[in-house]
């Protein structure tokens, strides 16, 4: 009866921590001061720990857990089949405090961090800034952008299949760590834990993850099965940006976005650089609708490569999508979980998080001929468009 004492008391004292973080969750210099203090403290702990290791010890985790879960879960009902009421109740308690204990470090560490401050690194703001995109600096910014995937791509070794051939994962993560330190502001974490891949290929590939980054181990983990695609740089690089205290889906694909662009390396740039084609179409459509709203717009970024870099760019994106095709009996329940997640963080859009698709506005103007017409009007980018625009202002 004692140990269901304790247990109760430390399971009541883990409960109300977790409703003050709740509470202050809802103030952002509160929860900056965790961004920037509790978790890299914790992350730089769990990270020397779990480094230790060559596999994922989130992973080991994961499966342990699950198997503590059931067994526990199936002793105390067997327990109190059998009337034993207070074993019972004390193997049900061990599994509600382990689990509140994980929920707390987890909640003062990554939850914390969904409700932080603006990611400091993109400057570019349509709304605010004296230098505005016009079509003409969007064409040049598009003309610019396809010259250094041509050149880029001819730096690329590839497969007879035709897809790149990407360093080896380790070789990445240790090219990403240089790439990370070179981010000058307190808002990231200076720790880099390391990276792991995720054995467990068809669980992971078929709940549509690619990558997990766990705070209680301060691991961040890539799906072993997207560890020879092109976008590799890209998927361990949100992982590492998680890791470093960038928890918004957005945020960490922005972080991603950033490095690799600035970076040397061709085979990090290629990772980004490969999948920049719609978001700078979008980027000069809209701005041709903005300054004629009657001419067709039909213009695709693919259309300034090289023929040599669409073909191999087609070919690294054909085989990324054809791999996750044949994993798909678990997708929707994937979706789901994460999505149930991100809205459990605070981040209302779900898995649409992921995505920042900027915002247009409907205004009322008149044309050369006297006209009343309505003009879709930019009002912002998303965030890998400000991010691009940001190069490409900075290069010339």
């Amino acid at each position: 009866m004692k140990s269901i004492v304790k247990k109760s008391i430390a399971i009541g004292c883990l409960l109300v921590a977790l409703i003050v973080l709740l509470i202050l969750k809802e103030n952002v210099v509160v929860c900056e001061w965790f961004a920037t203090t509790v978790f890299p403290a914790w992350v730089f702990f769990a990270g020397h720990v779990s480094s230790v290791f060559s596999f994922s010890v989130f992973e080991l985790l994961l499966y342990l857990a699950v198997l503590f879960a059931v067994t526990f879960l199936v002793w105390t009902i067997v327990l109190l089949c059998q009337r034993k009421w207070t074993k019972g109740a004390n193997k049900f308690l061990t599994l509600t405090l382990v689990a509140l204990c994980i929920l707390t470090v987890y909640f003062s560490t990554a939850g914390m961090a969904y409700n932080r401050e603006k990611l400091p690194i993109i400057s570019y703001d349509h709304k605010t800034t004296t230098e505005k995109i016009d079509i003409e600096k969007a064409m040049d910014l598009a003309v610019f952008y396809a010259d250094k995937l041509d050149q880029v791509n001819a730096q690329l070794q590839r497969n007879q299949d035709g897809t790149v051939k990407m360093p080896s994962f380790e070789e990445i993560y240790d090219l990403l760590v240089v790439e990370f330190e070179k981010l000058d502001d307190d808002y990231f974490a200076k720790y880099s834990p390391k990276a792991k891949t995720l054995s467990s290929q068809w669980i992971f590939s078929n709940l549509s993850i690619a990558g997990v980054s766990f705070s209680v181990t301060g691991e961040p983990n890539v799906n072993l099965g997207c560890a020879n695609f092109y976008n590799l740089p890209s998927v361990l690089a949100h992982e590492m940006a998680h890791s470093k205290g960038v928890m918004r889906e957005s945020d960490a694909n922005s972080v991603a976005y950033y490095l690799l662009l600035n970076s040397d390396n061709p085979y990090l740039q290629y990772s980004v650089l490969a999948d920049v084609s719609s978001a700078i179409s979008k980027l000069v459509r809209s701005l041709q609708r903005q300054e004629n709203p009657n001419a067709e717009v039909n213009f695709t970024f693919s259309s300034l490569l090289q023929p040599q870099t669409s073909v191999e760019v087609v070919a690294d994106k054909i085989a990324y999508s054809a791999y996750w095709k044949d994993y798909q009996i678990l997708d929707k329940f994937g979706t789901w979980l994460n999505d149930t997640y991100l809205k459990l963080m605070g981040q209302k859009d779900g898995v649409g998080s992921y995505v920042d698709d900027g915002s247009t506005q409907i205004q009322d103007e008149t044309d050369e001929n006297g006209n009343q017409v309505q003009v879709q009007v930019v009002v912002s980018f998303s965030n890998l468009q400000n991010i691009l625009i940001d190069h490409y202002l900075s290069e010339n």
